[in-house]
């Protein structure tokens, strides 16, 4: 009986322990910007919206979801869709050769504490257990390592190649749209059936052009898209 109990104590911690580990490959990630190769931190940042997207999932199956695991979330979320998305926007314009980008460095950390105020938000919010109010702090992420990526001296292109008006653009969107009184869709709480798939299926497939058949400088329309599509689905749903 006693064996059970304890088991049941080891299951009951191995959400929280994704969750950690989540916090973890971002903080590598992060201390790893300026000498691992690109392909490791993109796959780190994978990992850990897996894990993101794993910890919750498991800790309901399992029936052991409460407020230390909801805070543990939150609080690995600042530093892998936080900390991580700030410092790869740092680093693009701290190596600029630009002046003009290099004077908004200061302003790339913005995404740091608009990330953490979206998050204790969501905390505090019990609705949006399938909608979100405001940017999601992993989609924040991804739109931030898609223009690192992409301006990555390994892929060939140079990080002052990035036009200031483009990044001022970026920047500006992102900040707001963290906070922002915008209802979003979900993006990992999808119901199959074409109506309710179609405007994100619209979204996804437009980001999808973006990246991979136009220039870097466009990348800030995935942010607005994302609101616009996210508009057209909740008036889809609303009731006459």
């Amino acid at each position: 009986m006693e064996f059970f109990k304890q088991l049941k104590r080891v299951l009951n911690w191995i959400p929280n322990m994704l969750t950690l580990a989540n916090a973890s490959l971002g903080a590598l990630a992060i201390s790893n910007l300026n000498t691992w190769n690109g392909k490791w931190v993109m796959l780190a940042l994978a990992a850990c919206l897996l894990l993101d997207l794993f910890d919750g999932a498991l800790a309901r199956m399992l029936k052991v979801s409460g407020p230390l695991g909801k805070q543990l979330d939150s609080l690995a979320d600042v530093i892998s869709f936080g900390f991580l998305p700030a410092a790869m926007a740092v680093q693009i314009l701290e190596s600029s050769t630009n002046p003009s980008m290099q004077a908004l460095s200061v302003l790339g950390w913005l995404i740091l504490p608009a990330s953490a105020l979206r998050l204790g938000r969501f905390n505090l919010d019990d609705g949006q257990s399938t909608h979100f109010k405001g940017l999601p702090t992993p989609a924040n992420a991804l739109f931030w390592a898609g223009i690192w990526w992409t301006l990555n001296v390994e892929s060939g292109i140079k990080f002052q190649e990035f036009p200031v008006w483009a990044m001022g653009i970026s920047l500006a969107l992102s900040v707001y749209l963290l906070n922002a009184p915008i209802w979003l869709f979900s993006l990992k709480s999808l119901r199959f059936s074409f109506f309710e798939l179609r405007y994100r299926i619209l979204f996804i497939s437009f980001a999808l052009v973006l990246f991979l058949c136009t220039s870097v400088v466009w990348f800030w329309l995935i942010l607005p898209a994302y609101a616009a599509c996210s508009f057209l689905y909740f008036r889809s749903v609303k009731p006459a």
